[in-house]
């Protein structure tokens, strides 16, 4: 019998705002992740965190990224 396969991501969120997590954190929970734990990067002496690590983990799934209602915009910079 062979071990389930656990995935993990972390994703860096710059602007830590309830909406912020939320908004990161929801999608993955409906493509079957969960949350493992969340760290916060705080400065010195300021009570707002910097920005935040978010680790979700997923058992027995193929190594795929979360699906999107839309495909990602073309990168148009740099374009001359």
């Amino acid at each position: 019998m062979t071990d389930p396969r656990i995935d993990f991501r972390v994703i860096e969120v710059t602007r830590v705002t309830d909406h912020e997590l939320q908004k990161t954190i929801e999608p993955l929970l409906n493509d079957g992740w969960e949350l493992d734990h969340i760290d916060y990067i705080k400065e010195s002496g300021v009570r707002r965190p910097q920005m935040a690590f978010v680790f979700m983990r997923r058992i027995g799934a193929a190594a795929t990224p979360p699906a999107t209602d839309s495909p990602a915009p073309a990168d148009d910079e740099g374009a001359s």
